[in-house]
């Protein structure tokens, strides 16, 4: 089989391609108000308060990467870019609120909207708490460094995990160019792992090691791990547009599978089309031509 083609989106932008980073702002100040809302108080665990805040940030950069899926945005450089701006914003917006949230409760309440245009004073609140003795842990004022380290970490998570969200939910994705569709992936198909040699093909992308398992009979209805297995996307509109990618799944002593990528994602021409026309099949495929010119055994 020839070398197998990387597939690479268009870069295209969609459909109003303003419209990924403005949203993900909106939703970014409103997810960022709710999570320092609900852990806003003096007496809130600072560990739990990490835990919502990543939640969070998940979800700011799951809204922007699905919005850039909703107007067909190919260019997975500008969803992420638009998630960093949006996660900015709504970090921004979470330590401004909490810092108001603070102030009313040691009886200083100060709208948010005096502060949260001010770049340093949601930080400077804060500092100014941190030093006031007023966050009590195991019945002693906690210090600043310490306050900082879990505000800090906090953060840290709350941007962290919604890159990750971000990179996690615009990965994988396959676009039919001439229907303008994007193309689901369909389920995995499995079949037996091959040697080093059938092994060190599959990395190229190249698909005969498995195709000669199809031709010899093997089915992978009851194919536990170790097994490769092989995802795909055909457009069904046109039927021109398809991809594939192999995984090597194994198992823990639990059981429990994990998979693990042989290569990137290749796409299906006119090289490749025939072998996964062969793994597709229902039935087992008929024996190679190699095989089927063979003279008959004396």
């Amino acid at each position: 089989m020839p070398s197998a083609t990387v597939y690479k989106p268009s870069q295209k932008v969609g459909r109003f391609p303003w419209a990924i980073p403005a949203i993900g702002v909106a939703a970014a100040v409103i997810l960022g108000i709710l999570a320092a809302a609900f852990t806003g108080n003096i007496t809130f665990s600072m560990k739990l308060q990490i835990l919502v805040w990543a939640g969070a940030g998940a979800g700011i950069g799951a809204i922007v990467a699905g919005i850039g899926t909703a107007l067909k945005c190919r260019n997975r450089a500008l969803i992420l870019i638009s998630a960093v701006a949006a996660l900015a914003v709504g970090l921004h917006t979470a330590y401004a609120y909490l810092a108001t949230s603070y102030l009313s409760q040691v009886g200083v309440p100060v709208p948010l909207t005096t502060i949260i245009f001010d770049p340093t004073a949601p930080y400077n609140v804060l500092e100014g708490l941190a030093q006031s003795g007023v966050f009590i842990k195991n019945n002693k004022p906690m210090g600043s460094g310490a306050l900082w380290f879990e505000w800090g970490f906090a953060g840290v998570m709350f941007a962290g995990c919604g890159i990750a969200a971000a990179w996690a939910v615009s990965a994988g994705r396959v676009f039919c160019e001439p229907c303008n569709v994007w193309v689901p992936v369909e389920p995995g198909m499995r079949f037996k792992t091959p040697d080093e040699a059938g092994l060190a093909l599959l990395k190229q992308g190249d698909l005969s090691p498995l195709v000669r398992q199809r031709e010899a009979g093997e089915t992978s209805a009851a194919i536990e791990a170790p097994y490769i297995r092989v995802d795909y996307s055909i457009c069904k509109a046109c039927g021109n547009t398809g991809v594939y990618k192999l995984f090597n799944v194994t198992a823990d002593k639990k059981g429990e599978e994990s998979a693990k990528a042989l290569g990137p994602m290749y796409v299906i021409d006119e090289n490749s089309i025939v072998h996964i026309g062969v793994l597709t099949s229902k039935e087992p495929a008929p024996a190679s031509a190699a095989a089927a010119e063979a003279p008959p055994a004396a």
